[in-house]
């Protein structure tokens, strides 16, 4: 491959992994804004993320034309790009790869604990809401399998004043 391709390669590669590690944080960022419950910061964090994913869309494209992929939104891999590499080119790319792998994991496994603390609070706050629009007729509140029991008859509407 010309080396000018490659140089330009190389840079896309590491504006990618910059993306990628800015991704990083935001969601590092959003998991501090969910625990401590920050609304705004959580916009904000939400419009970055939207930024990052269309920088790293961009710069997927970019990099599939410099490799003569078209930008058919196929991944690109090292096994994708190393016929068109010099031994010596495959050397120097290949940490590129290798770091923007550790990062999608990286991500991917953040992102997943996001989702997790998001879905405990939308479950503590359905079972608050549970709890207290109902009147109990029994004093266990949860079933044999630790989940709140079915409610009969809101308490809101059954309180008389």
């Amino acid at each position: 491959m010309k080396s000018s391709i490659f140089n330009m390669i190389q840079k896309v590669m590491a504006c990618k992994i910059t993306a990628y590690r800015d991704m990083l944080n935001c969601l590092l960022s959003e998991r501090e804004a969910l625990i401590n419950v920050e609304v705004e910061r959580l916009w904000d964090v939400s419009q970055k993320k939207e930024k990052l994913c269309r920088r790293i869309e961009s710069l997927r494209k970019k990099l599939s034309k410099l490799i003569g992929k078209n930008g058919n939104g196929e991944s690109i891999n090292i096994n994708n790009i190393f016929p068109y590499l010099t031994r010596e080119q495959g050397e120097k790319i290949r940490p590129y790869f290798l770091t923007l792998k550790r990062l999608k994991e990286e991500i991917k496994t953040i992102r997943e604990e996001n989702i997790t603390v998001i879905n405990d609070s939308l479950r503590f706050l359905d079972d608050m809401i549970a709890i207290l629009s109902t009147q109990r007729r029994e004093s266990r509140l949860y079933d044999e399998k630790c989940r709140i029991k079915s409610q009969e008859q809101p308490a809101i509407l059954c309180r008389r004043i």
